[in-house]
């Protein structure tokens, strides 16, 4: 999650794809966003020069490993910068992140949702 973390402050495109598995997906408030490491790169550049990301970071409640599977849920802050109008946003949630243990002992993410929760 670390690495996820640090990758995301860049919106590091290539990087977030390559900890995904081949069906792995983006969902946020139940609705998947994108499916496979093709398309959750491509969601992401769409990014490219319209945002920045200033700030990241979550906090990990529990961990369950159960085989090649873990779960993690926790919460996430994260604080961006539209550049077109130059506009901070906040947001803030929780998250849930399914790992899976693939043959050759890596572990990439098949699945990772989001929840957004309004700033307080």
């Amino acid at each position: 999650m670390r690495l996820y973390d640090q990758l995301a402050l860049t919106i590091n495109s290539e990087g977030i794809a390559a900890m995904f598995t081949s069906d792995g997906e983006l969902i946020n408030a139940g609705k998947t966003i994108a499916r496979t490491p093709a398309s959750i790169r491509a969601f992401l550049q769409s990014f490219d020069g319209k945002v920045r990301v200033e700030e990241n970071s979550n906090s990990i409640e529990s961990v369950t490993v159960t085989g090649a599977t873990a779960v993690l849920t926790g919460t996430y802050q994260q604080k961006a910068l539209l550049l077109p109008d130059k506009r901070e946003i906040r947001v803030q949630g929780k998250f849930e992140v399914e790992w899976s243990r693939q043959t050759d002992g890596q572990w990439l993410i098949r699945r990772i949702g989001t929840q957004s929760t309004p700033p307080r």
